[in-house]
Protein backbone atom coordinates (compact mmCIF):
# COMPACT_ATOMS: atom_id res chain seq x y z
CA UNK A 1 0.00 0.00 0.00
CA UNK A 2 1.23 3.78 -0.84
CA UNK A 3 1.21 5.83 1.78
CA UNK A 4 1.80 9.75 2.42
CA UNK A 5 4.83 10.30 5.46
CA UNK A 6 1.47 12.49 6.50
CA UNK A 7 -0.49 9.73 6.80
CA UNK A 8 2.27 7.37 8.24
CA UNK A 9 2.75 10.36 11.37
CA UNK A 10 -0.85 10.65 11.53
CA UNK A 11 -1.09 6.64 11.99
CA UNK A 12 2.03 6.97 14.56
CA UNK A 13 0.44 9.64 16.63
CA UNK A 14 -2.81 9.17 16.54
CA UNK A 15 -2.16 5.28 17.84
CA UNK A 16 0.01 6.19 20.19
CA UNK A 17 -2.88 5.96 23.14
CA UNK A 18 -3.66 2.87 22.40
CA UNK A 19 -0.52 0.74 23.67
CA UNK A 20 -2.07 0.60 27.40
CA UNK A 21 -6.06 -0.23 25.98
CA UNK A 22 -6.90 -4.16 25.81
CA UNK A 23 -7.36 -4.96 22.08
CA UNK A 24 -8.36 -7.85 20.25
CA UNK A 25 -4.95 -10.00 19.76
CA UNK A 26 -5.66 -9.70 16.11
CA UNK A 27 -6.10 -6.15 16.04
CA UNK A 28 -2.97 -5.29 18.43
CA UNK A 29 -1.00 -7.54 16.31
CA UNK A 30 -1.63 -5.75 13.13
CA UNK A 31 -0.79 -2.61 14.95
CA UNK A 32 2.32 -3.57 16.09
CA UNK A 33 3.06 -4.70 12.72
CA UNK A 34 2.24 -1.56 11.39
CA UNK A 35 3.62 1.43 13.94
CA UNK A 36 7.39 -0.79 13.67
CA UNK A 37 7.04 -0.78 9.69
CA UNK A 38 5.91 3.01 9.56
CA UNK A 39 8.76 4.15 11.70
CA UNK A 40 11.18 2.18 9.10
CA UNK A 41 9.81 3.70 6.31
CA UNK A 42 10.03 7.47 8.13
CA UNK A 43 13.54 6.97 8.19
CA UNK A 44 14.42 8.76 5.14
CA UNK A 45 11.85 11.44 5.91
CA UNK A 46 13.53 12.54 9.68
CA UNK A 47 16.76 12.46 7.60
CA UNK A 48 15.10 14.97 5.22
CA UNK A 49 13.17 16.89 8.04
CA UNK A 50 16.79 17.59 9.78
CA UNK A 51 18.06 18.80 6.63
CA UNK A 52 15.49 21.16 6.04
CA UNK A 53 15.49 22.41 9.24
CA UNK A 54 19.43 23.32 8.93
CA UNK A 55 19.34 24.58 5.60
CA UNK A 56 16.64 26.90 6.41
CA UNK A 57 16.62 28.18 10.18
CA UNK A 58 13.05 29.78 9.63
CA UNK A 59 10.65 31.06 6.85
CA UNK A 60 8.68 30.36 4.54
CA UNK A 61 10.81 28.11 2.45
CA UNK A 62 11.38 25.91 5.59
CA UNK A 63 7.17 25.69 5.81
CA UNK A 64 7.10 24.70 2.06
CA UNK A 65 9.82 22.27 1.75
CA UNK A 66 7.92 20.55 5.00
CA UNK A 67 4.91 20.43 3.23
CA UNK A 68 6.35 18.90 -0.04
CA UNK A 69 7.69 16.46 2.28
CA UNK A 70 4.97 15.66 3.98
CA UNK A 71 3.14 15.23 0.67
CA UNK A 72 5.82 12.18 -0.32
CA UNK A 73 4.60 8.82 -0.80
CA UNK A 74 6.59 5.39 -0.26
CA UNK A 75 5.09 1.57 -0.85
CA UNK A 76 4.46 -0.12 2.83
CA UNK A 77 3.61 -3.80 3.83
CA UNK A 78 0.28 -2.83 5.33
CA UNK A 79 -1.21 -5.61 8.27
CA UNK A 80 -4.94 -5.06 7.56
CA UNK A 81 -7.30 -6.43 9.84
CA UNK A 82 -11.32 -7.03 9.15
CA UNK A 83 -13.75 -5.00 10.37
CA UNK A 84 -15.43 -7.82 12.76
CA UNK A 85 -12.21 -7.47 14.63
CA UNK A 86 -12.59 -3.84 15.52
CA UNK A 87 -15.94 -4.06 16.45
CA UNK A 88 -15.12 -6.36 19.07
CA UNK A 89 -13.81 -3.47 21.15
CA UNK A 90 -17.27 -2.14 21.70
CA UNK A 91 -17.69 -5.64 23.70
CA UNK A 92 -16.76 -6.76 27.18
CA UNK A 93 -12.94 -7.59 28.12
CA UNK A 94 -11.88 -5.10 25.81
CA UNK A 95 -11.37 -1.11 26.08
CA UNK A 96 -13.51 1.28 23.34
CA UNK A 97 -11.54 3.11 20.72
CA UNK A 98 -12.14 7.05 20.40
CA UNK A 99 -13.10 8.37 17.49
CA UNK A 100 -9.80 9.75 16.71
CA UNK A 101 -8.35 6.05 17.76
CA UNK A 102 -10.67 4.55 14.99
CA UNK A 103 -9.49 7.67 12.18
CA UNK A 104 -6.11 6.53 12.26
CA UNK A 105 -6.63 3.28 12.05
CA UNK A 106 -8.98 3.65 9.18
CA UNK A 107 -6.07 2.38 6.47
CA UNK A 108 -5.67 -0.65 8.32
CA UNK A 109 -9.14 -2.05 7.93
CA UNK A 110 -10.07 -4.52 5.15
CA UNK A 111 -12.35 -3.30 2.39
CA UNK A 112 -15.51 -5.81 2.26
Amino acid sequence: MELKNREMLNYLNGTSSLASKRLPVKLAFAMKHNRKELMNKLEPFEEMRKEILEKYPEGNEREVEFGKLLEESVEVDVKKVPVEVVELTDGEGYDKLTLGELEAIDFLLEEE
